[in-house]
Parts: C-alpha cells; structure tokens; sequence
C-alpha cells in the first residue's frame, strides 16, 4: 500500500523535530512520542486479540469517529495493547526516529494482506482501511502535539 501522508509528509514533519522541542500538551518528551508512534505500528501489525473495552452498542459510533475528521482527544487513555506490549525503548532521539520512519513500509505492508484485522481496545475490529485511518490519526495527532502539524 502507498499512502503520501504516512511516507511523505510524516518525514517532512519529523525533519523539523529536536531532541529537544517540547510539546504543547502531554508528558513524553520527543523520544518519547516517537517510540510511542512506533509501538502503534506494531499493534496495528499484532494478531493478538486485544479486549475491547467499548461496549458493543457504542462501537458503531467510536468507529464512526475514527472514520470522520475529528482529531483524536488531548490526553486520550492509551489502549491496552500499547501498556502491555512495551517495546524497548530507543537509546536515543535518532534511533527512535529512523525506527519510527523505517517500520512505516512494514506497517503499510501488513495493510495489503487479504486476511488483514486489527482489533483496537476503543475501535473493534479494523480492516485495513480503518487501521489506516487510525494510524494516521494517530501520528497527526502527535507530530501536532509537537507543533509539527495542524490537528
């Protein structure tokens, strides 16, 4: 799968992030956000059929969030999968940015399966498209966290 936001405006965006640059909100630090960035990759590339937390009667509208052009919330809780995977974290800045950047083609890989599904805490059961959309969501919302992109 090829998709410009993830492959091209996301470098673009990450080049004017520091080491040092501090966000608007939150509490990671620039290293931080990006190993987070990543661990989202990997979920959205884990089989594991995470709980979900949503109730049943409520997921048609979470998914319709997801899908619609608002932005994820400020200080959204963070899904299960993303406390219980904890990926080692990077030694530093550069090495979480270049792991960040290289997992995205294996993120958008694992999109093309046939048989590709994600099962988010929040979101239910994605198919490629919504997991997609999450991941872009997703790493908007915190390149945006950053001041690197609008919300």
């Amino acid at each position: 799968m090829i998709d410009t936001f993830l492959l091209e405006e996301v470098p673009r965006a990450i080049q004017r992030l520091e080491p040092t640059s501090q966000p608007e909100w939150g509490q990671m630090n620039s290293t931080d956000m990006l190993d987070h960035l990543y661990t989202g990759l990997i979920l959205g590339q884990d089989p594991r059929d995470w709980p979900i937390r949503t109730p049943d009667d409520n997921l048609p509208a979470v998914k319709a969030f997801l899908m619609g052009p608002k932005p994820l919330p400020r200080n959204a809780e963070r899904p299960v999968g993303f406390i219980e995977l904890k990926p080692t974290s990077s030694e530093d800045f550069e090495s979480a940015r270049d792991r960040f950047l290289n997992e995205i083609p294996h993120f958008l890989k694992a999109l093309d399966r046939e048989d590709y599904r994600m099962v988010h805490p929040d979101f239910g059961i994605l198919n490629a498209e919504e997991a997609l959309v999450l991941a872009r969501k997703h790493t908007r919302h915190h390149l945006a966290q950053f001041g690197l992109m609008e919300r």
